[in-house]
């Protein structure tokens, strides 16, 4: 679908730019190397954009309306509210959300092999893409599963180190 989007000859993003006066002519998103990996991010951030607001969403549905009743009477700003309320309650849900969005940005490959295939000129290539390429195309699996697992073993240390700072967080914010 993405690909078909960005298509340089009937593509809907460059039909619609082009019609509101952002491109004065069609361009190839996915053929230039300055724009096609941010067509691909486009398009990733798009998949995984209803997830992240859904968590939000049902993260700010169990703040209780009575502490912002109790906030606005005491004279609170609404940024003092988000500040003080609001950002507090959420943070552990945007956290597993930053987690998890960190996963996926990791192993991103399916829309880079649909759209792209590494290209042009590798400038859409990611590290799952590369593994994919070292196991597959070129056939060196041994080589491509110690890239697999240096790709996890990091993952797994990025993860660690949040997951580390968010309990320091926690930690300092009871002791208050």
């Amino acid at each position: 679908m993405w690909r078909l989007n960005f298509n340089p000859d009937y593509g809907s993003i460059n039909a619609l730019l082009t019609q509101i006066g952002v491109l004065d002519s069609y361009r190839s998103w996915l053929g230039d190397t300055s724009s096609a990996l941010n067509a691909v991010m486009f398009a990733d951030i798009w998949k995984n954009y209803p997830l992240i607001t859904l968590l939000t969403l049902a993260a700010l549905q169990t703040i209780p309306e009575d502490l912002f009743e109790a906030a606005r009477l005491d004279g609170a700003s609404p940024w003092r509210r988000f500040c003080k309320i609001t950002f507090p309650a959420i943070a552990a849900p945007l956290a597993v959300a930053l987690v998890l969005r960190t996963i996926d940005a990791f192993k991103v490959f399916d829309i880079i092999y649909v759209m792209t295939r590494g290209g042009p000129l590798d400038s859409t290539k990611t590290v799952s893409f590369f593994v994919y390429q070292e196991s597959f195309s070129y056939l060196r699996a041994g080589s491509g599963a110690a890239y697999a697992i240096l790709m996890t073993l990091i993952c797994a240390v990025l993860i660690l180190i949040y997951m580390l700072m968010l309990l320091r967080q926690r930690r300092s914010g009871s002791a208050e």
